[in-house]
């Protein structure tokens, strides 16, 4: 029975239906990317024309009421900054504006402080320790012949910072993702596209965090200069990998209630300006002026039978000593990134292990192989060998 004859009744199956839509009409860089999150049951929900794609696919058939149930869903980040930290940040603001010494001399006495009370692994330390180093790098930013892995190093000693001691492993080299390996096996089932002896690679990640041996979150950067097109293809690809990642989480063994509040959360970065651009069906504008590096978390999060994609906080680094009045947020976001990324360990650690000792035991309990499972909606779409 041909897509079109059949009658969609649940969200998945509307976005099945999108699927097909996108199949049928003329190709184009929006409906591409819009077709890889349709046939991977991804609501794109951060902006940009995807988002606009669908949400106009949906409003046009009268289903708004899907959409206003995916915002309703919408995940609370975990808090960031506690109120000593958000006081001693205003006090740091007040000596900032002085000099880049004072400020610097403020901060290595509230250090010693925390040190003298043994407090040396907490947020209130670790924030100080990037204030310090922010500071103290308050150079100019890279210019646009710059390499990719030149803007990642801007951020990645704040996230080592950030996560010191937090038993989560930030692996960066564009390494090859775990969860998106298992995703393009299913595709070349589907696809059949299995005769190929060689096992399927993952996608190439900037930074994969790991707990629990487990894959939890993916980030990607891109550096100063790209286009928009770019950009958005990787904001696709990366929302991609965070909902393949979700997929394997949610199929360990915890208890229901749990996983109705699981999410993961991803950051998207990219270089010093935001480009003049407009895109003539929506009126889309970005206006070049320079700020730091910047970016954005979001969030994915199942929702019935399909994944929702949020927006949930913007990420700018100071530029200059008078940028710092607006890191706060910034500062705090991450802090709220680090902190459910804890929460998602301390609930995938207990799974984890006892999905590990089942697996273990079950060759000596039963004579009889386990049954392949099938894989469940929503599946994560990549692009497959053969391109079918």
């Amino acid at each position: 029975m041909m897509v079109n004859e059949l009658s969609p009744s649940s969200f998945g199956e509307h976005m099945d239906h999108l699927a097909h839509h996108l199949i049928t009409i003329e190709r184009s860089r929006e409906s591409e990317n819009t077709l890889k999150l349709a046939l991977s049951r991804i609501l794109y929900m951060v902006g940009g024309t995807t988002s606009h794609t669908q949400q106009q696919y949906f409003k046009s058939r009268q289903l708004d009421h899907f959409l206003k149930q995916a915002l309703d869903c919408k995940p609370k980040l975990d808090p960031g900054f506690d109120d000593t930290m958000s006081e001693i940040y205003k006090e740091f603001l007040t000596k900032v504006d002085a000099s880049p010494k004072e400020a610097r001399i403020f901060l290595m006495k509230q250090r010693m402080e925390v040190l003298t009370e043994n407090n040396e692994d907490s947020d209130l330390m670790k924030m100080l320790d990037i204030l310090d180093y922010l500071v103290a790098d308050a150079a100019p930013l890279p210019d646009s012949k710059s390499s990719e892995l030149t803007w990642y190093r801007k951020t990645a000693h704040i996230l080592d910072i950030l996560f010191r001691k937090s038993f989560i492993s930030l692996n960066d080299g564009e390494l090859c993702s775990n969860a998106t390996k298992i995703a393009r096996n299913e595709n070349r089932l589907l696809c059949e596209d299995n005769d190929d002896k060689k096992s399927a690679l993952g996608r190439k990640i900037d930074l994969l965090l790991n707990a629990s041996f487990m894959e939890i979150s993916s980030s990607e950067w891109k550096k100063d200069g790209i286009s928009f097109g770019l950009a958005e293809q990787q904001q696709i690809k990366n929302v991609r990998t965070n909902s393949a990642i979700l997929r394997e989480l949610l199929k360990l063994p915890i208890n229901q209630e749990k996983k109705n509040d699981l999410f993961v959360l991803g950051m998207d970065w990219i270089g010093k300006f935001l480009k003049l651009f407009m895109h003539w069906k929506i009126k889309i504008y970005f206006i070049q002026r320079t700020i730091g590096v910047c970016g954005y978390v979001f969030a994915v999060k199942e929702t019935n039978d399909v994944h929702v994609a949020y927006h949930v906080g913007d990420l700018i680094l100071p530029a200059s000593l008078s940028s710092f009045e607006n890191f706060q947020e910034t500062l705090d976001t991450l802090f709220s990134f680090k902190n459910h990324q804890l929460r998602l360990k301390r609930i995938i650690e207990p799974a984890y292990n006892k999905q590990s000792a089942s697996n273990t035991l079950r060759s000596f309990r039963s004579v009889t192989p386990p049954p392949n499972q099938q894989s469940t909606p929503p599946n994560t779409f990549f692009t497959p060998v053969k391109k079918q």
